[in-house]
């Protein structure tokens, strides 16, 4: 049998912060993405197979669009993953405060 889980108000902090972390390390990697396409665009699809190879539905240009668009949507769940986890762990502070007073006005 597995043991119990527990979860406190100040122990989701690090998983908030780890989920923020890992957000902005594919930040970082779309970001160095985005700087060398920058640079290089272009400089494929000038030769004879070139617009086969860069156009077209699985070519290069839309396979950089659609890279870009899941590793951004990868950033924003993993960004609303570690909100979610901070809220949560207000709203359990708040509901452990409010507990507690109750106990102490009985």
């Amino acid at each position: 049998m597995s043991e119990g889980f527990r979860a406190t108000p100040s122990g989701l902090h690090k998983p908030s912060a780890d989920l923020a972390e890992v957000a902005g390390k594919i930040q970082a990697i779309v970001s160095r993405l985005n700087a060398e396409n920058a640079r290089n665009w272009g400089s494929w699809g000038t030769n004879g197979r070139g617009p086969e190879f860069a156009g077209g539905e699985n070519g290069y240009q839309a396979s950089h669009d659609n890279l870009l668009s899941v590793l951004n949507a990868q950033i924003e769940t993993l960004q609303n993953y570690s909100q979610g986890v901070t809220d949560a762990g207000v709203a359990l502070t708040g509901t452990d405060q409010a507990g507690r007073d109750d106990f102490e006005s009985i």
